[in-house]
Formats: structure tokens, C-alpha cells, sequence
């Protein structure tokens, strides 16, 4: 049984790295900025990358 699995790599600010099977890549009590994330999907035929941005509100 092939399991899906992700790497996800917060990249700015570098907030670590997580192998993501079941469980989410979860980050709390982020300040009000733009977050990095890069997404690789080794699920797929072909490895997929993608680079994510996340904008995180001060209220």
C-alpha cells in the first residue's frame, strides 16, 4: 500500500519542516505577516513542488 505523503517546509520565516501523512502541518501564535511554504507532493507519477504564500492577519 503506497501511503501519500507531503514535506511541508516553512521556508519564510523558516519555521521547520514536517512529513505529512495524517496528520496537518500546523503552526500557532504567528505574527502578522506573509508565511513561505513549500509543498512537495511525493504522492504523484512525477514529484510535484509548489511554493505556497500565506498571509496571516493582525486582526
Amino acid at each position: 500500500m503506497h501511503h501519500i505523503k507531503h514535506t511541508v517546509e516553512w521556508v519564510t520565516p523558516y519555521l521547520g519542516v514536517d512529513i505529512v501523512t495524517t496528520n496537518p502541518s500546523i503552526r500557532t501564535s504567528l505574527s502578522a505577516e506573509t508565511y513561505g511554504v513549500r509543498v512537495n507532493d511525493s504522492s504523484l507519477p512525477t514529484n510535484e513542488e509548489f511554493y505556497i504564500n500565506i498571509p496571516v492577519s493582525s486582526g
